[in-house]
């Protein structure tokens, strides 16, 4: 019996469930550090953040995906009120409501992720999403208590003011900030953090700023052992009967 052809065309990989989130993670690494300077470099972290939730929010199924939609499109409203009324209640909301949105995606993804089959690309794509989705996710949990504690993070050294609502750009002396630009700083501090790797551009000084950071570290160094345990043991599983 001949072998069946299992790669994929690049259409057909354009099709697969988590292509679309993925696709949207570029856009934060590839377009944003080039304007990150100015409003322009504002508007592509809201369309990163927006675009990342809705791309999620559809790699869903069923009863999840309306559930997602609901938390999302709220979620969305207020990231933009806040950018365009550079209004900094609407921020707090965001971030509140953004937190609620992810963490209810990441959770679904990682289900599917987990589940008991034989490992294909898309299971894989899942995989690689919960990751950046935790990345996401902590940065909003990083801003949720930045804005009710101010100076609980701060730039550089020496340290300065993250300049994520008016009064942090007053108090940073950036005169390149504008409203929100802090939230990059998060979203890298994040990152770095989730794969355990830090340039110190980015310090945690207060005790819960540090706590949460010390737990995404550990959060980052446990998902992905178990990540790559899972794959290679359903990979094994599934392979030997085929064999």
């Amino acid at each position: 019996m001949p072998k069946r052809d299992t790669r994929l065309t690049p259409l057909a990989w354009l099709r697969l469930r988590y292509t679309a989130l993925l696709l949207m993670q570029l856009l934060v690494f590839l377009v944003y550090p080039f304007l990150i300077d100015g409003p322009a470099g504002i508007v592509i972290m809201g369309v990163f953040i927006t675009g990342t939730m809705l791309a999620a929010s559809f790699s869903l199924v069923g009863r999840a995906r309306t559930v997602s939609l609901l938390l999302v499109a709220p979620a969305a409203a207020l990231i933009w009120t806040a950018i365009v009324g550079t209004s900094d209640l609407a921020l707090k909301l965001a971030s509140i409501v953004g937190v609620i949105a992810v963490s209810h995606q990441t959770w679904h993804i990682l289900l599917h992720a987990l589940q008991i089959e034989r490992v294909s690309v898309e299971k894989v794509q899942g995989s690689l999403a919960v990751f950046f989705l935790l990345g996401l996710n902590w940065a909003l949990i990083y801003a949720v208590l930045e804005l009710f504690q101010p100076h609980s993070f701060a730039l550089g050294d020496p340290p300065q003011a993250l300049p994520l609502t008016a009064g942090g750009i007053a108090a940073s002396g950036n005169p390149h900030a504008t409203h929100m630009l802090g939230f990059s700083h998060l979203l890298f501090h994040s990152y770095m953090t989730l794969c355990a790797t830090s340039y110190g551009s980015v310090a945690a000084l207060t005790p819960p700023a540090l706590a949460l950071t010390a737990l995404e570290t550990l959060l980052g160094q446990i998902y992905m052992a178990v990540l790559v345990s899972q794959l290679m043991g359903l990979h094994l599983a599934f392979r030997a009967p085929r064999e």
